[in-house]
């Protein structure tokens, strides 16, 4: 029987060095050991979410943002949650499609992660999912999103 799920919370402030701690903390995750790839990985998308939250989060600088980390073998879940009006991420996202120049962060979480979502309740959430395959994992679908048609792509 394989070992339970962990959790790991954190509160940091709106500030670059909350995306900083967020990044250190992962690096105490068991399971991401294994797979140096998948910690980069991890790190790099948490820190888009953090740093998102600070900038464009309209929070004051006493509202903290609140991670959390959860880990099994098979997958870890990252979510980022504060008390700030927070944004749309899918009208973000979606706006990076169209300009092609501004929003990195949401498209990195977007290409990158298996799983990613958000919620605006009174608070703003965002989170992702990573599975934790060794090496390179499988291109899951995203291929909709490309400038290159299905005809393009025969040639």
């Amino acid at each position: 029987m394989g070992r339970s799920r962990i959790r790991i919370q954190m509160t940091l402030v709106p500030s670059a060095g909350g995306s900083k701690r967020a990044r250190g903390l992962l690096e105490s995750v068991p399971d991401l050991a294994p797979y140096p790839d998948l910690l980069f990985t991890t790190q790099l998308l948490t820190h888009e979410l953090v740093t998102n939250s600070a900038r464009h989060g309209h929070l004051e600088p006493e509202q903290p943002i609140r991670l959390t980390v959860e880990a099994d073998t098979a997958t870890v879940s990252v979510e980022v949650r504060h008390d700030g009006p927070g944004f749309d991420a899918l009208a973000v996202l979606a706006e990076h499609y169209r300009r092609e120049e501004l929003y990195h962060g949401l498209f990195l979480v977007d290409a990158l992660a298996d799983r990613w979502g958000f919620e605006r309740d009174g608070a703003c959430t965002l989170g992702f999912q990573l599975d934790l395959v060794p090496g390179r994992r499988q291109w899951r679908g995203r291929e909709a999103t490309s400038a290159i048609s299905p005809a393009d792509a025969a040639d």
